[in-house]
């Protein structure tokens, strides 16, 4: 009886400090700049950035969460795999050589929003992983 005590004091304790570290390095969506990310993807069809969509981004947004995971720990899908919404606007910059966890826009890509699991996809050649998950 003591020792299996001590084994769930142990394991209680292993996961409280991997949640607490884990959350510590993670991002999750900013909803309060959802219309700049929206005028941002849809610069040239103002049609889209309406009290509908903004609704459906704010969800978006709230599900997407960033995290610093090292490369070697994870498998994952590859940011690099997913396609651009360029359509209204195709000068929109996807550069991930100053990628900044505070400002991602994951409006910019075509992610699986309406998947039953959460979705990972790696940041080429960097240690961030962004999350996408399940519509509840």
């Amino acid at each position: 009886m003591k020792k299996t005590l001590y084994s769930l004091l142990f394991v209680g304790t292993f996961v409280a400090a991997f949640n607490v570290s884990f959350s510590q390095q993670s991002y999750k969506g900013d909803v309060s700049k959802v219309e700049d990310f929206l005028e941002e993807v849809y610069k040239n069809c103002p049609q889209y950035v309406n009290e509908e969509q903004i609704t459906i981004a704010k969800d978006f947004l709230s599900r997407t969460i960033v995290h610093f995971m090292p490369k070697e720990d994870f498998n994952h899908y590859s940011l690099s795999e997913i396609t651009h919404k360029n359509k209204c606007n195709p000068e929109l910059l996807y550069s991930v050589s100053s990628f900044n966890p505070t400002n991602f826009n994951p409006l910019k890509y075509h992610f699986n929003w309406y998947a039953e699991e959460s979705r990972f996809y790696r940041l080429e050649g960097s240690d961030y992983v962004i999350e996408i998950l399940p519509k509840k």
